[in-house]
């Protein structure tokens, strides 16, 4: 199909990475890395555009079998937007038994891809600013994901600044200057069998743009996963199913579709999966999967479409 205006955008990203630790005395335990990024971008009607990120980090670590704590620092220098420090921290600490109580915090940073900033046809905003972030999360855990029960309750919270947003209606990016989202996740696992295990999550969050006083599109607030594995009598044969239960959301396109009240609703919507595998040798597996088993019509964002019932299969190969 031809068209006035024929564009081309091509993108190349090389990216090397470092990483190590250090086993220290008194249940001690350094681990560091550095990264280096370089991307380039250009299309039909921009010239080309580059830019580097230089990383690197460092986490002292404490673990011992009833307290674990671990804190670090990152640093991002970004070509464009210079140097940013971040820092976090962990701590786990076994209570009872199979108890543990957990928490978490972390601070984050991510500028905005040579797309977001350039690409053509005004979709690019050279004035977009970096994302930043806190998170924080804390909770109780029961047992492990790999034993017989499992159990877990967190809750969780993150603050971001300078949220990058993608306006449907000007088509472009933008920042929010103030995003929140605090939810609560609930997890478990059983096996009643040796050769069948249950597991599901659900996840309730609120997610909002504060800046505007209204929720965030595309963020549904409710989601459920169940799945369901089972090792059948002919060995090497293994079969499974994930159900997901998605809530409805909003989206809009812009600042203006909300003043006057066109707010899209997206419905809510359950997806099914089949899945199997069969071991030919040690390592070679045979896998099939069947997503969207009952063909469901959603959509994640207004206007775009979402696969329908898809068959896949293949083979994995292990060294």
């Amino acid at each position: 199909v031809s068209t006035p205006f024929p564009s081309d955008y091509q993108g190349l990203s090389e990216r090397g990475t470092l990483t190590g630790d250090l086993e220290l005395p008194m249940n001690l335990r350094l681990d560091f890395g550095a990264e280096h990024e370089w991307t380039r971008a250009f299309d039909t009607f921009d010239a080309r555009h580059t830019a580097t990120l230089d990383s690197g980090h460092v986490l002292l670590g404490y673990y011992s079998d009833r307290l674990t704590l671990a804190a670090g620092a990152r640093v991002d220098s970004h070509s464009q937007f210079g140097s940013h420090w971040t820092g976090g921290a962990n701590m786990a600490l076994r209570l009872a038994g199979a108890l543990r109580l957990r928490a978490s915090y972390g601070e984050g940073f991510k500028a905005p891809s040579i797309y977001q900033l350039y690409a053509g046809f005004g979709t690019g905003n050279p004035g977009l600013k970096p994302e930043t972030s806190r998170s924080y999360d804390a909770g109780l855990q029961y047992g492990e994901r790999t034993g017989p029960v499992f159990a877990s309750l967190t809750w969780f919270k993150r603050d971001t600044r300078n949220l990058i947003y993608y306006d449907n209606a000007s088509f472009t990016y933008f920042n929010t200057a103030s995003a929140s989202v605090n939810g609560v996740e609930i997890e478990g696992g059983v096996r009643p069998t040796a050769s069948l295990s249950l597991s599901g999550n659900f996840t309730w969050m609120a997610p909002r743009d504060v800046t505007n006083a209204r929720d965030l599109a595309r963020r549904p607030r409710n989601t459920i996963n169940l799945a369901a594995d089972w090792q059948a009598p002919l060995k090497g044969l293994s079969l499974g199913v994930d159900f997901r239960l998605v809530s409805n959301a909003i989206d809009y396109n812009s600042a203006y579709n909300v003043a006057v009240g066109t707010i899209r609703n997206l419905p809510s919507y359950t997806l099914t999966t089949l899945r199997g595998a069969y071991d030919l040798t040690g390592q070679v597996q045979l896998f099939a999967r069947l997503e969207n088993v009952g063909d469901s019509r959603y959509q994640t964002a207004f206007g775009y479409n979402t696969p329908g019932r898809s068959a896949y299969a293949g083979l994995r190969v292990k060294y």
